[in-house]
């Protein structure tokens, strides 16, 4: 069962740039999402991010995320579980054997979690061909509860810079995962040398890529302080998050100096 998304914030002004949970994206009804897409794309901070919304919005112990992520080594979910749980998050990791290395096993918890209709499950997929290989064993049961799968797009990663690098690897991972798109999330942006040009640049590349294969744009996600350097109101859902990292060796929340 396939579910859309309805957005709290059609537009975004500059001036709204603290941090609010993720309402918009946040349904009524237990949901389980799917984050997909090419590797550094930004699905772990998103997982993160909303996982920890759904906590805030519904209450603590009904968000569940999964790391199904077996092939990024460095922004793994398991690295800050400790943390997303002291914030209402019960995280499901592989166990301690296979966090080590990038075995594709998966925890009994897993089938729990997507049988269980009474929480929000949040899925943290790896990139490429080998991070969705996991989902030919979920989809069956994925099936059988309300859905969507969201599709993250960073236009500045490598296979991802031009229309046509967007729509190869668009329908080679949407086939490998045997799920159907629901939704297209923008995250455009090189770390600390994003512009508010470089942003409008990439983001205007995804809504074209959107319109030519007739998948919508859920939000762009950036970071309160790029919304606040934007030019003008932004025609589209913008969702600020927060970080759980700077760089792949300094994991946790961001503290103020």
């Amino acid at each position: 069962m396939l579910l859309s998304l309805t957005n709290s914030r059609s537009l975004l002004t500059p001036s709204d740039t603290d941090y609010w949970p993720m309402t918009g994206i946040i349904t009524d009804e237990p949901t389980l999402t799917f984050l997909i897409g090419g590797l550094g794309a930004g699905k772990t901070e998103l997982a993160l991010n909303l996982a920890v919304s759904i906590a805030e919005t519904h209450g603590a112990g009904v968000s569940r995320l999964l790391d199904l992520d077996i092939v990024n080594p460095f922004f793994r979910v398991r690295k800050v579980a400790d943390e997303v749980g002291r914030l209402g998050v019960n995280v499901v990791m592989p166990c301690e054997r296979a966090r080590a290395g990038d075995l594709p096993s998966l925890p009994p918890e897993v089938w729990g979690a997507l049988a269980n209709r009474n929480e929000w499950v949040t899925c943290d997929v790896g990139g490429g061909e080998v991070g969705l290989r996991v989902l030919g064993r979920l989809r069956e049961a994925a099936e059988n509860r309300p859905m969507r799968v969201l599709f993250v797009i960073n236009p500045f990663r490598p296979g991802y810079t031009s229309l046509a690098g967007i729509e190869k690897n668009f329908f080679f991972l949407q086939d490998y995962s045997a799920l159907s798109v629901t939704h297209l999330v923008a995250n455009p942006h090189l770390v600390g040398e994003t512009t508010p040009e470089l942003f409008q640049r990439g983001l205007e590349m995804i809504q074209e890529f959107a319109v030519r294969v007739s998948v919508p744009v859920a939000f762009a996600m950036a970071t309160p302080e790029l919304i606040s350097a934007l030019d003008g109101p932004i025609s589209i859902e913008m969702q600020a998050i927060r970080r759980f990292w700077r760089t792949p060796w300094r994991f946790g929340l961001e503290q103020e100096e």
